[in-house]
C-alpha cells in the first residue's frame, strides 16, 4: 500500500458518491405517501427520505405547449429525415418564438430522433484480378508487396 493512503478507491467513485435512487419527480409522491401513511410532517418525511424541502415545494413555471408539440410532430411526419436543428429552423420561419433547446427536448419527448444511416464504402475503381501463383516460389496475389 502507498504511504499515507488507506485504500485504493478513487475519491470520485460510486463508493463515495452513489447514484441518486430516484429523480425528484419520482420522489415527490413518496414524500406524500410517508406524510399521509405515517401521519408525519412534511419536514420529517423529507428528512427521512433524504429529499430537500425546497425541491419538494418547487413548482415548475414552464408552460406546456401542446400546439408546438403538435406542429413539431406534423413537421417531423412530413419531413422524416429532418433532425431537431432543421425542425427548429422551419419553426422559426413559420413565426414560432422557440429556443433550439426546447425543440430538442420536445423532439426527444416525442421520440422524433433521426437514426443515423451507416454509409457503405464504395470501391473507387475496379481492381484488376491478379493471377494466382503457379509454383511455390512464385509470389501469389496476396503477396503484392513482394513484386
Amino acid at each position: 500500500m502507498p504511504a499515507g493512503r488507506q485504500d485504493a478507491t478513487q475519491l470520485h467513485s460510486a463508493l463515495y458518491f452513489p447514484k441518486k435512487a430516484l429523480k425528484p419527480a419520482q420522489q415527490k409522491p413518496l414524500v406524500e405517501f410517508v406524510r399521509v401513511g405515517f401521519g408525519t410532517s412534511e419536514r420529517r418525511a423529507c428528512r427521512v427520505l433524504g429529499y430537500h424541502r425546497s425541491a419538494y415545494r418547487y413548482r415548475s413555471r414552464a408552460k406546456d405547449q401542446p400546439a408546438l408539440r403538435m406542429r413539431l410532430r406534423e413537421l417531423a411526419s412530413v419531413r422524416g429525415l429532418y433532425g431537431y436543428r432543421r425542425l427548429h429552423t422551419l419553426l422559426r420561419r413559420e413565426g414560432w418564438q422557440v429556443n433550439h433547446k426546447r425543440v430538442y427536448r420536445l423532439s426527444c419527448l416525442e421520440g422524433l430522433s433521426v437514426r443515423s444511416q451507416v454509409r457503405r464504402k464504395r470501391v473507387s475503381a475496379l481492381r484488376p484480378l491478379l493471377p494466382t501463383a503457379q509454383t511455390p516460389t512464385e509470389p501469389g496475389s496476396m503477396d503484392a508487396h513482394e513484386r
